[in-house]
């Protein structure tokens, strides 16, 4: 089987923001992390032309935090705004790790002002951890984000000048399964994060998907397009108040589960 997410691995850091928090160069997307005491971290990651930020938080382990999904749980930023997320819990050894995504814009503007996060789940008591030097945080990703972006010949400036981007109507990975893993790369225990590019039109539908980092494997693309082609968005709105056509992009991230 495998595990389709929208995440990133974070390994061999660089330092940003007075060495507090830590750069994944080899990161196919954009990822920052720092540590938390003598086993934990927090990390966001961003993919370049999506408006999602991840956070992913390992802690000592808590028996209030139960495996599996959650939706809606809260994601407070103190002392600006909290926002609504979905995500998972997952405990292996001595750590428990919380995986949690929002798609509010406003989430990672907001960021750059937060000296806290707490996140509250149903079940279990919250969870708050200090978020030093965010702002150094946020501009780390965002010059990743721009970087990347220009590199996939995609103009930042004009893709965050609109009023609204593309937006899912449903979460996408809702929409794979353990069926959509290519045949011959699973056989060959082969694993990939497929850059996809879908073009929305102004009625919402994906008028086109291409790879943005074709592999060996051609695939994994197919096998992502061919999810991602029947999604639905809300379209994007550029600055004059016009629906107007825009790309948005996705990290799908084929992994094998051991």
């Amino acid at each position: 089987m495998f595990v389709f997410a929208i995440a990133a691995l974070l390994a061999t850091p660089s330092a940003v923001g007075d060495e507090i928090w830590r750069k994944d160069a080899k990161s196919p997307i954009c990822a920052v992390a720092h540590g938390i005491g003598s086993s934990g971290s927090i990390e966001f990651s961003r993919t370049p032309g999506n408006d999602e930020t991840q956070l992913k938080l390992t802690l000592p382990k808590r028996r209030d935090l139960q495996e599996g999904q959650f939706h809606d749980a809260s994601l407070e930023l103190s002392p600006t705004d909290k926002v609504m997320s979905d995500g998972g819990i997952s405990k292996r050894g001595k750590n428990s790790t919380i995986y949690a995504v929002t798609s509010d814009p406003t989430f990672f503007t907001k960021l750059a002002g937060a000296s806290s996060l707490t996140i509250t789940v149903a079940g279990a008591a919250p969870v708050s951890v200090a978020i030093p030097a965010a702002a150094s945080a946020v501009e780390a990703l965002q010059d990743c984000e721009d970087g990347k972006m220009r590199a996939y010949g995609l103009d930042p400036v004009a893709w965050r000048s609109l009023k609204s981007r593309p937006s899912p109507i449903e979460p996408v990975r809702n929409r794979f399964s353990a069926l959509d893993y290519p045949e011959a790369a699973l056989r060959a225990h082969v694993e990939f994060d497929a850059i996809i590019r879908l073009d929305v039109g102004t009625d919402g539908t994906v008028q086109r998907c291409s790879g943005l980092n074709p592999g060996n494997y051609k695939g994994f693309e197919i096998a992502s397009c061919d999810v991602l082609k029947g999604a639905k968005f809300k379209p994007a709105v550029d600055s004059a108040g016009t629906v107007v056509s825009a790309p948005i992009i996705y990290d799908v991230v084929f992994r094998i589960d051991s």
